[in-house]
């Protein structure tokens, strides 16, 4: 036996009601997320946040000169590689 298909109205009520749902629920899990300060915390941590000024230079980096040379040797298909 089939089942007859549901009216555009009825249809149209069934997502209403759903999106209200889901929007409810969204709402209640960003409440809490407020209310424990779930949310802030990892924001406003220094140390994940990005830091713009440095006063190291790329020459201060420990092994610096030796990537230079295997950089410059790897793009090289021919030449052998430096002993560091």
């Amino acid at each position: 036996m089939m089942q007859a298909e549901p009216t555009f109205k009825a249809q149209l009520w069934r997502t209403v009601r759903t999106l209200a749902v889901a929007f409810l629920i969204i709402s209640g899990i960003g409440a809490l997320f407020d209310e424990r300060g779930l949310g802030k915390g990892i924001l406003n941590n220094p140390d994940m946040k990005p830091q713009m000024e440095s006063k190291t230079k790329f020459e201060d980096v420990k092994g610096v000169d030796e990537a230079k040379v295997c950089a410059v040797y790897a793009c090289q298909p021919q030449a052998s590689k430096p002993a560091l």
